[in-house]
């Protein structure tokens, strides 16, 4: 049983790498540009992951430039964790690899070539990399990384229909995902645990609560099917929880269940379909706010940076996102994780 380790030196870089992170006062001025090459522009000149861009890339290659910054910082972050945690570590990357892999399969089952042209060309998966040719179905696709982990929980669905083959797929990767890197931290300390629990426990929840919610909202599953992608790992909901959320009949009443968790804030308001990952999104980004701006020598720096690097390069996305549907400033925060407030003189 690994008792603990000294957190300190890789608390001291997290301290250091998280001063150059993007402040609300660079998504602010960044959320006012007009263009991409006007958002690339302040990003050369502004922060830390503007040295990633040679030129004026189109959006699928800065989506490719911003996941290649958060690889690399956390990459650099692993060589001052203990074997153990380094381990953990690893399987935290591998977010990148499932991510991708989300990408191409959208992209072929929506015949979005300029998306695998641009973007998906080449998939790392390990250390391989796979070729992704234009006119592959999803099952060559699958064919294609026989030799992964992650073709047994694909190909079950290959044949599934058209509007739910997606769903299926990507709830399965991410179960996949979780479980398998909550399973690498069972030797942590026990303080540790605890701390990982609520962080990335929490996450586990949200997670099962979106895709609970899109089950019954648009695809009509079967409580067996529910149960059968649900993440058991999460932090309030316990496996019976999980249960009796998946076999209540109608959505209406699972959403009441959810109102009276922690996570009823999901279902106030208006927008609901629109603002659900947004809000969970933000609730996690204040969560980790939270454990940043705490001095224990402990793994709650390091997974906190983990998610803030994530919600970074969600929040760019968002801006360039922002330039091409034409919204205004007040439209684009919205859809922002940061809760922006601009003082307007």
């Amino acid at each position: 049983m690994i008792l603990g380790k000294d957190f300190s030196a890789i608390n001291a870089k997290i301290q250091a790498m998280s001063a150059k992170l993007a402040s609300d006062k660079d998504f602010i001025n960044m959320a006012h540009k007009d263009s991409l090459e006007e958002i690339i522009d302040y990003l050369k000149n502004n922060l830390e992951v503007g040295e990633y861009f040679t030129g004026y890339e189109n959006i699928y290659e800065v989506s490719s430039l911003l996941e290649k910054y958060r690889e690399n910082k956390l990459k650099k972050l692993s060589h001052y964790l203990d074997s153990s945690y380094k381990e953990f570590a690893k399987f935290i990357l591998e977010e990148y690899e499932n991510t991708n892999i989300k990408r191409v399969l959208r992209s072929l089952q929506r015949s979005e070539d300029n998306v695998i042209s641009k973007f998906n060309r080449e998939l790392g998966i390990g250390d391989k990399t796979y070729n992704i040719d234009l006119d592959y179905s999803i099952p060559a696709f699958i064919e294609k990384i026989k030799d992964t982990k992650y073709y047994h929980v694909l190909k079950p669905y290959e044949d599934r229909s058209s509007d739910v083959i997606l769903f299926y797929m990507e709830m399965n990767l991410d179960r996949l995902y979780y479980t398998d890197l909550m399973e690498t931290s069972k030797n942590f300390s026990k303080h540790n645990k605890k701390i990982l629990k609520e962080i990335l426990g929490r996450k586990i929840d949200l997670l099962n609560i979106i895709w609970l919610y899109r089950s019954y909202k648009f695809y009509k599953l079967l409580p067996e099917e529910r149960i059968n992608f649900c993440v058991f790992a999460g932090y309030e909901f316990s496996y019976e929880d999980l249960r009796d959320l998946c076999y209540t009949e109608e959505m209406d009443k699972f959403i009441e269940k959810i109102k009276k968790s922690s996570y009823g804030f999901l279902f106030e308001g208006e927008n609901t379909d629109l603002f659900l990952n947004r809000r969970a999104d933000r609730y996690l980004y204040y969560l980790a706010k939270k454990y940043m701006h705490k001095n224990n020598n402990d793994i709650g720096k390091y997974l906190s940076f983990v998610l803030l690097l994530n919600f970074q390069i969600k929040d760019i996305s968002a801006l360039m996102e922002s330039i091409r549907y034409n919204l205004t400033f007040d439209q684009t925060i919205k859809y922002m994780i940061r809760k922006i407030e601009e003082v307007r003189i």
